[in-house]
């Protein structure tokens, strides 16, 4: 976490404030698709500090908050279209299951509408990209 911390300050020093607030809401992005073990208490504690380090941190924790809203969606949504893959087509593999992870909540919708359809795990793999 003091990585983290540290490159919020970092990222404040920039002179340009679009470019700054454009680099920490990818931080953000970043942290919470790799970082899925963030407690809420570690999120909370992030939103905190910007709003503490930021004159416009109010603004910005309202879009973080709204990226970890989006991030926690998808987690369910991948989790629910893994489970249809198993009930009705076959158990995946975990490269599977980490792919469906790694995709936008369109695509995941994609392959719940299209669950029906799939005969075999290949047919499901041509959705992953």
């Amino acid at each position: 976490m003091n990585t983290i911390y540290r490159s919020i300050d970092y990222l404040r020093q920039l002179q340009d404030q679009k470019m700054e607030t454009e680099y920490l809401e990818t931080l953000f992005y970043y942290i919470f698709r790799a970082h899925r073990h963030l407690t809420k208490k570690q999120y909370y504690d992030l939103i905190n500090h910007i709003e503490n380090t930021y004159q416009e941190g109010s603004e910005l924790a309202m879009t973080l908050a709204e990226i970890f809203r989006n991030e926690g969606k998808a987690e369910g949504i991948a989790n629910t279209t893994i489970r249809l893959i198993t009930k009705f087509v076959a158990p995946p593999a975990e490269d599977v299951k980490k792919k469906v992870h790694e995709q936008e909540i369109s695509t995941l919708e994609t392959i719940i509408d299209h669950i029906d359809e799939f005969e075999t795990i290949e047919d499901v793999k041509q959705y992953l990209k």
